[in-house]
Protein backbone atom coordinates (compact mmCIF):
# COMPACT_ATOMS: atom_id res chain seq x y z
CA UNK A 1 0.00 0.00 0.00
CA UNK A 2 1.27 3.43 -0.88
CA UNK A 3 0.17 6.49 1.04
CA UNK A 4 1.00 9.93 -0.44
CA UNK A 5 1.20 13.15 1.65
CA UNK A 6 0.95 16.43 0.66
CA UNK A 7 2.18 19.34 2.87
CA UNK A 8 1.31 22.64 2.06
CA UNK A 9 3.94 25.31 2.42
CA UNK A 10 2.96 28.70 4.29
CA UNK A 11 5.40 32.03 4.85
CA UNK A 12 6.61 30.51 7.97
CA UNK A 13 8.07 27.63 6.81
CA UNK A 14 10.32 29.41 4.47
CA UNK A 15 13.17 31.21 5.77
CA UNK A 16 13.21 35.14 5.58
CA UNK A 17 14.38 36.65 2.02
CA UNK A 18 16.40 39.42 3.38
CA UNK A 19 18.40 37.88 5.76
CA UNK A 20 17.77 33.93 5.61
CA UNK A 21 16.68 33.68 9.37
CA UNK A 22 13.58 31.66 10.60
CA UNK A 23 10.12 33.03 10.57
CA UNK A 24 7.95 33.85 13.25
CA UNK A 25 4.00 33.98 13.06
CA UNK A 26 2.96 37.65 14.71
CA UNK A 27 -0.52 38.81 15.20
CA UNK A 28 -0.87 41.91 14.72
CA UNK A 29 -4.11 44.30 15.19
CA UNK A 30 -2.57 47.71 13.73
CA UNK A 31 -2.93 47.42 10.09
CA UNK A 32 -6.37 49.19 10.19
CA UNK A 33 -8.85 46.38 10.27
CA UNK A 34 -11.66 45.21 12.09
CA UNK A 35 -9.74 41.76 12.83
CA UNK A 36 -6.55 41.09 14.30
CA UNK A 37 -4.07 39.57 11.18
CA UNK A 38 -1.45 36.53 11.38
CA UNK A 39 1.69 38.01 9.64
CA UNK A 40 5.14 36.57 9.26
CA UNK A 41 7.97 38.47 10.61
CA UNK A 42 11.73 37.88 11.04
CA UNK A 43 13.08 38.61 14.59
CA UNK A 44 16.83 39.07 12.65
CA UNK A 45 16.14 42.03 10.46
CA UNK A 46 12.63 43.33 10.98
CA UNK A 47 10.85 41.93 7.35
CA UNK A 48 7.12 41.13 6.96
CA UNK A 49 5.75 38.55 5.15
CA UNK A 50 1.73 38.62 4.49
CA UNK A 51 0.36 35.27 4.10
CA UNK A 52 -2.19 35.24 1.47
CA UNK A 53 -5.23 35.15 4.41
CA UNK A 54 -4.09 38.23 5.64
CA UNK A 55 -4.25 39.98 2.33
CA UNK A 56 -7.36 38.79 1.84
CA UNK A 57 -8.14 40.73 4.95
CA UNK A 58 -6.81 43.94 4.04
Amino acid sequence: MCVTVSAVIEEFDLPCAECGHELVRTIVDDLGTDTDVTVADCPNCGSRYYPRGALERL
